[in-house]
């Protein structure tokens, strides 16, 4: 019986659902299929080609970044990369069969410096790390047949090609589907993975390096409340131990929310006679529960917004009781990072910073005077060298640089914002549909028209006409560069001061012969990473200090670009970087001195 005849009234006819289906989650879709036998049959998981290009669109192909432009009108206008590239033809016909490889075979690669671990692993850690046993006579391929080749420099600290990042323990060989890795991001210092299951990741010791971001003003920090816990902790115990002793002050602790083992003795701090419990147990065991890692690899650490942290108040025992249910209590649809700061953006449409030195813990950040996002929804998130940019429906780009400190018992802060005047438009030839950030609350945007860009700073927008006469569809910025993007041409700018120079036209270009084009394109320092549309990755720029980040092998053996100076390595036209025979790339990120790509199984 057809399905229409089936309805008889009572139901939503097939076209409507078809049509609803981008404004549902996925677990909505689920749900709604599982109604009744007419949604079963319309919503039919074995044979509806159309749900699972949807359900790929929401999972793998709605970046809510700044990665890709808003869709804009008609057929010619860039839509995901990921979509792109998993349209390829040596991928499965179906998008069944392209969810099912985008989740099962996706798998992390990183290269460059591997400092603090900011790859995502030691060289100990990693079991498909291969070193150099001579570097002055350096080898690019084992001698024998089943060998790895050699991809690391104990040296220079520097992995030279693309290695994956370890993810599942060797005990576990069943995939998790919910670790499957939608998006990577790249800092000055490390990169931050989005699972499917809403979950971030961050590699290495330090995502700041030590550097202050765009978090508290000027002078002031975030209330931290594991410091006022030893604190409590410290009082508790001096005053049941001997109340006139007097206590100079709280032990200081890691405020990365790792304690510090503690000295035998110290001036003013009470002793006992007798033995009793390490008064910091409590704060190290509750430093374990919410010490989370990827399975086999302690190198990626989970980061939880501190509303997932209540700490509760401790009793008599001086127990610290935790709801460790609240871990999960939220999840992510994006994220994006700066040099040494990262943001992202909820499910539930908050934004959500990591800004600071001293705490691993994610603030929430609102806007004092702006419609919730539950009214007029966040839509874009975007990170700066120095500062951060979101785009809300109806109220356009909102840049900021510092925002107020926590106070105690606070898990929300409000930006100190300003917003780009004429960017509220959310239809018609003036919407923005793209925007990248450089430092210093400088942006760059175009509107649907796609015919000038607009250039904000000092809380000035200034109108540029370039020599590009198509339209511009996208734009990217690197270190030194801007790239604006038309439907079939891709063109570099130099940028000095944050300001564009036109006259340094170039347009980019890979693989012409292949008949292959640029869809994306991420920069580290003084390198940039492009991906293409049949899913290859080139590469061109500086490896600075040999560090490995251009990821196209041992320079002395194979010369691939000209030395600058005795360490510096600069490849001047894009070259195209192995990544396995029946690989290829569908998401990129560049930090630093570091590069990272997402690749799949083409079978």
């Amino acid at each position: 019986m057809p399905l229409t005849d089936e309805n008889h009234n009572n139901e939503l006819p097939p076209d409507v659902i078809l049509e609803t289906l981008p404004y549902l989650s996925t677990e909505d879709i689920k749900n709604l299929s599982l109604t009744n036998k007419y949604y079963h049959r319309l919503l039919d998981y074995k044979n509806s080609d159309t749900l699972w290009k949807e359900l790929y669109h929401k999972v793998y192909g709605s970046p809510y970044s700044n990665v890709e432009p808003f869709q804009g009108k008609g057929p010619a206008t860039f839509k995901s990369c990921s979509e792109q590239i998993m349209s390829n033809p040596t991928l499965p016909s179906t998008w069944a069969d392209r969810y099912k490889i985008r989740t099962e075979t996706a798998k992390l690669l990183t290269w460059g410096s591997i400092k603090q671990g900011r790859l995502g692993y030691t060289a100990s850690s990693n079991p498909f790390i291969n070193p150099l046993t001579n570097y002055l006579t350096p080898i690019l391929e084992n001698t024998g047949d089943d060998a790895e080749p050699y991809n690391y420099n104990p040296t220079r600290m520097a992995v030279f090609l693309p290695t994956q990042v370890p993810w599942d323990s060797e005990e576990n060989s069943t995939h998790n589907n919910n670790d499957s890795i939608v998006s990577v991001a790249a800092g000055g210092f490390s990169f931050q993975v989005l699972t499917k299951a809403g979950r971030i990741y961050s590699t290495g010791t330090s995502f700041t390096g030590g550097l202050r971001g765009p978090g508290p003003r000027e002078g002031q920090s975030d209330y931290n409340q594991f410091r006022e816990l030893a604190h409590l902790l410290e009082l508790s115990f001096s005053q049941l131990t001997n109340p006139t002793t007097s206590h100079h002050g709280p032990t200081p602790i890691n405020t990365h929310r790792t304690v510090s083992i503690q000295p035998d003795h110290t001036n003013g701090v009470p002793t006992v006679n007798s033995p009793h419990t390490d008064i910091y147990q409590n704060l190290e065991s509750l430093n374990k529960e919410i010490t989370e890692t990827v399975p086999g690899n302690k190198y990626l650490t989970r980061m939880f917004p501190r509303e997932c942290l209540p700490l509760y108040n401790m009793g008599n025992d001086t127990v610290l009781r935790f709801d460790k249910k609240l871990l999960d209590s939220v999840k992510f649809s994006a994220v994006t990072s700066g040099r040494s700061h990262f943001l992202a953006l909820s499910t539930e449409g908050n934004i959500y910073v990591w800004d600071s030195p001293e705490s691993n813990d994610g603030i929430k950040v609102k806007f004092k005077d702006l419609p919730k996002s539950s009214v007029d929804p966040i839509l874009k998130i975007a990170c700066g060298w120095n500062f951060n940019c979101i785009y809300q429906y109806n109220i356009g780009l909102v840049v900021w640089r510092e925002r107020d400190p926590l106070k105690s018992g606070e898990t929300c802060s409000y930006a100190v914002y300003e917003v780009i005047p004429e960017t509220f438009q959310s239809s018609g030839e003036n919407k923005v549909i793209d925007f990248t950030c450089l430092s210093d609350k400088v942006v760059f945007y175009i509107d649907e028209a796609g015919e000038f860009l607009y250039r904000y700073s000092n809380k000035r927008t200034e109108k540029i006409t370039t020599p590009i006469k198509q339209k511009i569809s996208k734009l990217v910025s690197c270190y030194n560069s801007i790239i604006l993007f038309t439907v079939d041409h891709c063109y570099s700018f130099k940028l000095e001061d944050n300001q564009i120079q036109l006259e340094t036209i170039k347009e980019l270009k890979v693989d012409e012969e292949n008949d292959d084009h640029i869809v994306s394109l991420s920069s580290g320092d003084y390198h940039t990473l492009i991906l293409t549309k049949k899913g290859q990755i080139y590469v061109s720029g500086s490896e600075s200090q040999m560090c490995g980040c251009l990821g196209l092998g041992v320079y002395e053996n194979q010369p691939w670009g000209h030395l600058e100076g005795h360490n510096n390595v600069i490849v001047e036209r894009p070259r195209k970087i192995d990544i396995g025979q029946g690989n290829i790339c569908v998401g990129i990120a560049a930090g630093g001195w570091q590069s990272s790509a997402i690749i799949i199984r083409t079978s």
